[in-house]
């Protein structure tokens, strides 16, 4: 019996994020990504029982590298709503990266597989956590339901990225936290006095 080796796993999640960056994941094929890893096709099933979990477990490795870095420019950030608005630059520009992650994870989150999901979760706790924890540093006005806010951006920010027609444009991530923080009728100069205060 044949077992995984761990040395091949790098190269295979190198190879599966490339190719899922430029395709969509039906599109994509187990052989393409075992051909561009330079391994067997067979290797690939040794490290993941099929396509979804391979995406999976690059979309894990890949969004939990970029929410590190994401945290770091956060961190050294002192206005919340500055805070916010590099959150939500930083995932449009993921977005933007690989356009069929959020198609494809909505897919995923249709046909949830438990033992796999695990990891997935937890990077998403990781986002809600970072952007509750901004949300409860804002004054004037104060967020009165952090989490439910946390729900609505996301929400927000998700099906803003679907259903806006490609090439993005570049200011789309500024106009989400502003439609966020300021409504509809929010202005720049709205933006500013929220900023000061």
């Amino acid at each position: 019996m044949r077992i995984a080796d761990p040395e091949k796993l790098p190269r295979i999640l190198e190879a599966a994020t490339r190719l899922f960056a430029e395709r969509p994941f039906q599109a994509v094929h187990m052989k393409e990504i075992a051909d561009c890893a330079e391994v067997a096709k067979g290797t690939l099933y040794l490290h993941f029982k099929d396509k979804e979990a391979l995406f999976r477990a690059m979309i894990v490795q890949v969004s939990a590298q970029r929410l590190d870095e994401t945290q770091g420019r956060v961190a050294g950030e002192p206005d919340p709503h500055e805070k916010l608005r590099i959150l939500i630059r930083d995932a449009v520009q993921f977005s933007a990266l690989y356009p069929h992650y959020l198609e494809t994870l909505y897919h995923l989150d249709g046909n949830p597989a438990q033992d796999e999901d695990t990891a997935l979760r937890r990077r998403r706790e990781r986002l809600f956590v970072l952007i509750e924890e901004i949300l409860v540093t804002m004054e004037n006005p104060s967020v009165v339901h952090p989490d439910r806010a946390t729900l609505a951006l996301l929400g927000m920010m998700h099906r803003v990225m679907i259903f806006t027609p490609s090439p993005w444009p570049d200011d789309l991530a500024d106009w989400i936290t502003d439609q966020f923080l300021f409504g509809a009728t929010g202005t720049g100069e709205r933006r500013e006095q929220g900023s000061r205060s």
